[in-house]
């Protein structure tokens, strides 16, 4: 930041003093917001005026909104740095042969339920077709889909189940916009809660997993 004053404005600040002029002018040290570069700002407004307006008056005639999104879990690095004897560097012992292997499918409507389901490794199509069979079951009523571009959702054999089901209304989100469906909020937060989390199994996962689903 010194040297990034020092070359823009021809000003010299002690380092120390940069982060209270900052401050000051009402700045903060905040985390960067990600986003990808193939984002299409324009798309995703006409999708909120738009799309989402006219989505959502599906309500009226008697529709459940539901918003979808697949995540997977990965055990988290154990933590870099803490106290100990001098010449004892401390050991964290950690199970990997679970790691990576256990991927979750779930839907939250606008109603305000969370509906989920467990699968082994990735989420493929016919993982996929378990996980909206157990969402149809659920929500027992036409619904109006709400989900991304994912190239799981593409097979023929997702389509023929779709096509099977008329009660499955499906919006597609624009692309690169996750901020868009609250459902990453969701998995987000149970996520960030278990990152420290030492598991030693895939069915511990999923406890803590429901666990979390079940605060929200």
């Amino acid at each position: 930041m010194k040297r990034v004053t020092e070359q823009e404005f021809g000003v010299h600040y002690h380092r120390d003093y940069i982060s209270r002029l900052l401050k000051g002018l009402g700045w903060s040290v905040q985390k960067l917001d990600p986003r990808a570069i193939e984002r299409d700002e324009e798309l995703i407004q006409a999708w909120l005026r738009q799309d989402w307006s006219r989505i959502k008056k599906a309500q009226h005639l008697g529709a459940e909104i539901v918003f979808e999104d697949e995540f997977g879990f990965s055990y988290a690095e154990p933590v870099s740095f803490t106290w100990a004897p001098k010449d004892q560097t401390p050991q964290i012992k950690r199970i990997t042969k679970y790691r990576r292997e256990t991927s979750a499918m779930v839907a939250l409507t606008v109603s305000g339920k969370i509906y989920k389901r467990h699968f082994d490794g990735s989420i493929n199509a016919e993982k996929l077709i378990v996980g909206l069979e157990h969402i149809r079951r659920h929500v027992n009523k036409p619904f109006i889909l709400i989900w991304d571009r994912s190239q799981t959702y593409r097979p023929n054999l997702v389509k023929a189940y779709l096509e099977k089901h008329p009660e499955i209304h499906r919006e597609y989100l624009p692309p690169y916009a996750p901020e868009l469906n609250p459902e990453e909020y969701c998995h987000g937060n149970v996520k960030r809660r278990m990152k420290n989390g030492v598991y030693h199994s895939k069915s511990e996962i999923r406890k803590n997993l429901d666990k979390g689903f079940a605060r929200l």
